[in-house]
């Protein structure tokens, strides 16, 4: 069971087509912090409801209500 849906195709692409290195998981982009400036232009540009968190010196690119406590909560109280 998944969070939410996988990360949008016209995102990742976008993504691919500035060269912005990332990797894709089930419903999380992660990426290098120092690339959150052109991440964040990219959702913008797109009008796409995304969040960034940063980890040490990672980011992560999450829908907007999905966190690591939201995985975790569903993950110790599912319904």
């Amino acid at each position: 069971m998944t969070l939410s849906q996988a990360p949008d195709d016209g995102f990742l692409a976008e993504l691919r087509t500035r060269r912005i290195w990332h990797r894709a998981g089930h419903c999380v982009v992660e990426a290098d912090a120092a690339a959150a400036p052109e991440i964040v232009q990219v959702i913008r540009d797109l009008g796409v409801p995304l969040a960034i968190t940063f980890n040490l010196g990672r980011l992560m690119v999450l829908p907007h209500g999905v966190s690591k406590a939201s995985g975790l909560e569903e993950a110790l109280w599912p319904c």
